[in-house]
């Protein structure tokens, strides 16, 4: 990644200010933003879960926190996409699930 080559496949990365991806292959990496609001989209229902951070373990799971303490444990497979919110901005995440659109 330093040298600007994709680990997976070895081809040129696009290097972005938080984000770097291949264009051969579709790895890529990317910061999020550690605090401010988050807002989890569920699969194949309107419902959004919300908390000041998430994290996804290595299960797939996505772990929800309001004020450091585990607030939801969604399982794999069930979130769509995740919104985080930066300074007024809104950041999208959705390349955990390249299957689905955000709407």
């Amino acid at each position: 990644i330093q040298r600007g080559r994709c680990p997976q496949c070895g081809e040129s990365l696009r290097q972005h200010l938080f984000a770097s991806i291949c264009d051969s292959c579709g790895w890529n990496t990317f910061d999020v933003p550690r605090q401010g609001p988050v807002r989890i989209h569920l699969a194949n229902s309107s419902e959004v879960v919300e908390g000041e951070r998430c994290y996804f373990v290595k299960s797939g799971a996505v772990l929800v926190l309001k004020e450091d303490v585990v607030v939801a444990r969604i399982p794999p497979g069930a979130v769509t996409w995740v919104e985080y919110h930066i300074r007024g901005e809104i950041a999208f995440e959705d390349s955990f699930y390249p299957q689905q659109t955000k709407p």
